[in-house]
């Protein structure tokens, strides 16, 4: 068997060209490409931001473990380091829920350390669903999709229409797989050419880090990556006219990323994992220095620039 997404079940080009095609329906504008984006007339100075996203093929192997912070702290990962990318400060939060048959203590615990990683974010878990779908959801598994609302100061609005030439490119450290690739991952573990505890770190949730930066005026726009891996994401914050260079050999290597690129092959492997970078920023060259002290905790690195 050839060890690919597409093999697995995930068709990354035809979720792109979806995605695109649901883009020109909605008229959606390229500054929301990682959180929708409205103005309000109540709300003069500021935009309403929001998001959803989900844990997919993960819920596999923390269900196993029984690992209910892990699907908790995976959850609001996939929703913040979104919200992240434009600046916003989240407001509330929702969940979702669709089970086979309920398991009340399974939902319980669930959602106690939702309460419980949101409130690290001082935000509130105010509402929620959950869905018996016997004939969707299989037995002994469940499926949990998560919901963001933030807001952002229009000043503040982080995004493509930012980035100049010369800008750089500064990577904050993932902490291994994070949250996307698991139709493949799974199938490497089945396989046994990966071992579960191997790929089982929690996803970084960089969103502190991100909003302080912006307090501060240091950065320009956010790249979260995730699905599509490293270039794929930039695509969504380079405008026309804009190219970036990739600087590939500064990225940190780490053991798991060069134990699946020898299984997969390096194309196959940069184009569904994050390959060590959890987020990438745009800033200024002259704000690296500053970057990197706030930003600290996950080891910002230069890892290209603006053309």
């Amino acid at each position: 068997m050839e060890y690919t997404y597409k093999n697995c079940g995930v068709d990354i080009d035809l979720a792109n060209a979806t995605v695109e095609d649901i883009k020109n329906i909605l008229n959606l504008k390229a500054d929301g490409d990682f959180a929708g984006m409205i103005e309000h007339p109540l709300l003069e100075d500021f935009c309403l931001c929001a998001t959803t996203d989900g844990v997919g093929s993960k819920i596999l192997p923390l269900l196993k473990t029984k690992d209910y912070d892990g699907i908790a702290n995976d959850l609001v990962a996939m929703n913040f380091n979104d919200i992240a990318c434009v600046g916003a400060v989240p407001l509330l939060f929702l969940d979702y829920i669709a089970i086979n048959s309920l398991d009340k203590n399974i939902c319980i615990e669930i959602i106690k350390a939702l309460k419980k990683k949101l409130s690290f974010y001082s935000c509130p878990l105010v509402g929620g669903e959950i869905a018996e779908l016997k004939r969707i959801i299989q037995p002994n598994s469940l499926d949990i999709s998560g919901f963001a609302l933030g807001m952002v100061q229009k000043s503040k609005i982080l995004g493509a229409k930012n980035i100049e030439k010369g800008d750089i490119l500064i990577g904050l450290k993932s902490n291994g797989i994070h949250t996307n690739g698991y139709s493949l991952i799974n199938q490497l573990v089945e396989d046994n050419l990966l071992l579960l505890e191997e790929v089982m770190s929690p996803c970084q949730i960089y969103l502190k880090e991100i909003l302080e930066l912006n307090k501060q005026g240091l950065i320009k726009a956010c790249a979260n990556i995730t699905g599509g891996g490293i270039f794929d994401n930039l695509k969504r914050i380079i405008k026309k006219g804009l190219d970036v260079e990739v600087f590939k050999e500064n990225i940190p290597k780490t053991a798991i990323f060069d134990k699946i690129t020898s299984i997969i092959g390096e194309d196959e492997a940069f184009k569904v994992f994050n390959m060590g970078v959890g987020m990438i920023i745009v800033a200024k060259e002259e704000n690296f220095d500053r970057i990197k002290q706030i930003a600290k905790v996950h080891q910002p690195f230069k890892m290209g620039v603006v053309r």
